[in-house]
């Protein structure tokens, strides 16, 4: 099976996906995207990962059916992976734990972020999934 391809900068919600990755013990390719360069802005990435030009955003080549699915927006990459490895989403309460993960991606993320700041080795120790 090829690894998800994860595609992330140093920014909380570029961390929330390499940090699942890793707890749902997801294979991924780690590919840290150069924002000085706009590299998220660059054509390949607008047609492969994300029409909107951000981060984060995955591409699993072994997605639902055998198809390769591109996946972007902290929040959606996050359901996806739980779906996927059949972990964190437990049926009883599904729903609700969905609910969480929005409250913290619309709510508490953007006001965490802008008040807490962070050098960009973090996100490389962090994510990379060879560390």
């Amino acid at each position: 099976m090829s690894a998800v391809k994860l595609y992330t900068a140093n920014t909380p919600n570029g961390r929330k996906v390499g940090i699942a990755a890793k707890e749902l013990g997801i294979d991924y390719e780690f590919n840290l995207v150069d924002f000085k360069t706009k590299q998220q802005k660059e054509a390949w990435f607008v047609d492969k990962v994300n029409p909107n030009g951000k981060i984060p955003a995955i591409v699993d080549p072994a997605g639902p059916n055998g198809k390769e699915v591109r996946v972007f927006e902290s929040g959606a990459i996050l359901q996806y992976l739980a779906e996927k490895t059949g972990k964190l989403l437990p049926s009883e309460s599904k729903y609700e734990a969905i609910a969480w993960v929005y409250l913290v991606n619309t709510g508490l993320a953007p006001n965490l972020g802008t008040t807490v700041g962070g050098g960009g080795a973090e996100c490389t120790k962090l994510c990379d999934s060879s560390s």
